[in-house]
């Protein structure tokens, strides 16, 4: 199988970022750079470069583009030259990551990025820098205080009527689960799900900002709607599909994405007099949609930076390879 001769590993595929941008919390970013070598050569250093940068699109304007550098800090992983030998060599690393950087993003007007960039020097009768990089993403977990669901209360003619949103974090692809549970005879007309997103996008050299609002309607996963809960022959759970399309809810200064889920219900109902009526019901909370799903946010490992000076990224060095130049083996 060809491998590169230099490439960049990482231990988990996402960085995840407490709620609170807390300047004395630091999140952890480690991996592996390895070197497949044909033949023994001489590595006089190595070193990782994180780079993070932000960009809006203004497509009415001569400069289409706004961009900013977030971070750009160079991490030294080895300094003294040593001859490694033909093989697979592995140099670990471990960079702590401050809390107060800005999730990754991806829409069509605006992103933030980040990637790690490796560079080895190397020497044999003339000097060579092998060079490999590798995309980070960070996403920001809910707080861990907040609520994780949404219950809602409405009474139709003294009979309590309870719509409950079993989860306030969303994720694209997958599904989001209502339920509905009512004291009374009643018989759902209608049902309309809406996912409503607001992008905010900022562009301080130009003096200007762009809105935009989307409302997408969610369509039911038909194997699971309207499917009655167990013990309760007033409750129904409705499960529907969050689209790909939707772009995950972000806080950064230049680009702030926000959600909400709308329920709209219209219910068939008779007054004690047994005339037939119609209620309609429209609910809206704040929700928050993640670019990757979280099993469970609180367990979430937490550093703490304990120097008084917090720098944008921060290096735990890895121990100097061996004589025989490794490190360690997989």
């Amino acid at each position: 199988m060809f491998h590169k001769t230099v490439s960049i590993e990482l231990l988990e595929p996402v960085v995840y970022l407490r709620d609170a941008k807390d300047r004395r919390s630091v999140n952890l970013l480690h991996g592996h750079i390895k070197l497949y070598l044909r033949h023994p050569l001489t590595v006089q250093a190595i070193t990782l470069r994180f780079v993070g940068s932000s960009k809006t699109i203004w497509p009415e304007d001569d400069e289409q583009y706004d961009k900013h550098t977030l971070v750009d800090s160079v991490i030294p992983i080895y300094c003294a030259p040593t001859v490694l030998q033909k093989g697979k060599t592995v140099f670990p690393f471990e960079i702590l990551l401050s809390n107060t950087l800005s999730e990754t993003i991806e829409c069509e007007l605006g992103r933030v990025h980040y990637k790690l960039q490796c560079q080895v020097h190397v020497k044999r009768w003339f000097n060579k820098i092998l060079k490999t990089q590798h995309p980070v993403i960070l996403v920001r977990a809910p707080n861990a205080d907040a609520p994780r669901s949404f219950m809602h209360t409405t009474f139709i003619q003294g009979s309590p009527f309870l719509t409950t949103i079993e989860t306030l974090h969303l994720t694209p692809g997958l599904s989001l689960a209502l339920s509905f549970s009512f004291a009374r005879s009643a018989v759902i007309h209608s049902i309309v799900v809406k996912l409503i997103e607001r992008q905010k996008f900022r562009a301080p050299s130009k003096h200007t900002t762009r809105l935009l609002h989307h409302e997408i309607t969610l369509a039911p996963n038909h194997n699971l709607a309207a499917e009655p809960c167990s013990g309760s022959e007033n409750t129904f759970r409705y499960s529907y599909k969050v689209p790909n399309l939707v772009h995950p809810s972000a806080m950064h200064p230049l680009i702030r994405i926000r959600h909400w889920v709308q329920v709209t219900l219209i219910l068939n109902l008779k007054d004690p007099h047994g005339q037939a009526f119609q209620e309609e019901l429209m609910i809206e909370t704040p929700v928050s949609v993640l670019l990757r799903s979280i099993d469970d946010y609180i367990t979430l490992p937490e550093y703490k930076q304990t120097s008084t000076s917090v720098l944008p990224v921060l290096s735990k060095r890895s121990p100097p390879p061996s004589y025989e130049g490794l490190l360690s083996s997989i």
